[in-house]
C-alpha cells in the first residue's frame, strides 16, 4: 500500500510559486531532465497556526519520462553526525553542477543547499547538505555555476548583501584562501601590472590601497606610522 514516489504531474497549490528552473541532462531530445523549485505551501493545523506541508516539496526533478519525483529537500532531517539534512524553507533558486551533474544546488531563504542524485536504485534519491560555508544566512536570489580553468566556481546573489562566490572544484584550489582586492578595480583573480595606475586619472596607486581592508586607529597609538 505504500504509493509510488513520483507523480505524473507538477502539482501547485494556491499559496504557492515556482520560482526556478534549471536543466540537468539534454542527451536525448524531448527526454530531457531538470529541477524546478519552489515555495512550497503550508497547512492550518487544527489550533488554526500554519505549518510546512511535508507533501509539497521545495524542488523537484523531472526523469523526461512524464514522471516528477520530489527530492526530498523540505523533509530530510538533520544528521549532525553525517552533515547531511534538508531545510523547510521556501526555494527560490536552483543550478546544476556544470562539472558533476549528479550535484545540484538550491538557494532558499536562508543560504545554499547542495544534493546529489542517486539513480542507480529503481526511483531516484537525493542526499542533501548545507553549503553555506562563509555565506551569510539570507535569501538567495539567484544562483550561476561556471567552470573554467582555475576551477568550478558557484556564485550566489543574496537579497541586500551582494554576490558571493564559491570555489565547488571537486579539488578546490581556494579553499583556506581568502581573495581581497589590492587596488580599487581589481578583481581578485587576475594579475596585476608591476607599477597599477588608477584606469580614469591614470595615476600610480598603491598595492596597499585595497578598499578590502580598513585599519582603525587608536589614540594612543600603539604604533608608529612612520
Amino acid at each position: 500500500d505504500i504509493p509510488n514516489p513520483f507523480v505524473t504531474y507538477l502539482p501547485r497549490k494556491p499559496d504557492s510559486a515556482w520560482t526556478d528552473i534549471a536543466v540537468h541532462r539534454t542527451g536525448v531530445a524531448g527526454q530531457e531532465t531538470f529541477y524546478v523549485t519552489t515555495t512550497g505551501a503550508a497547512k492550518v493545523k487544527d489550533d488554526g497556526s500554519l505549518e510546512g506541508d511535508a507533501n509539497y516539496d521545495t524542488c523537484w526533478w523531472y526523469n523526461g519520462n512524464g514522471r516528477w519525483y520530489p527530492t526530498g529537500l523540505r523533509n530530510t532531517p538533520l544528521n549532525a553526525a553525517g552533515g547531511t539534512g534538508g531545510s523547510p524553507a521556501a526555494a527560490h533558486s536552483v543550478v546544476v553542477d556544470p562539472v558533476a551533474s549528479n550535484i545540484v544546488y538550491v538557494g532558499n531563504r536562508i543560504g545554499v543547499w547542495e544534493g546529489r542524485i542517486d539513480e542507480s536504485g529503481p526511483h531516484p534519491t537525493w542526499t542533501w547538505k548545507p553549503a553555506m560555508e562563509g555565506l551569510p544566512q539570507a535569501l538567495v536570489e539567484d544562483l550561476h555555476a561556471f567552470d573554467s580553468a582555475d576551477g568550478t566556481y558557484l556564485r550566489a546573489a543574496l537579497v541586500s548583501r551582494g554576490m558571493w562566490e564559491r570555489d565547488v572544484s571537486a579539488v578546490a584550489f581556494s579553499v583556506g584562501k581568502t581573495f581581497i582586492r589590492a587596488v580599487s578595480w581589481d578583481t581578485g583573480r587576475a594579475e596585476l601590472p608591476a607599477a597599477p595606475t588608477d584606469p580614469v586619472t591614470n595615476l600610480a596607486l598603491n598595492y596597499h590601497s585595497s578598499p578590502d581592508i580598513v585599519v582603525l586607529l587608536q589614540r594612543p597609538m600603539p604604533w608608529d606610522p612612520g
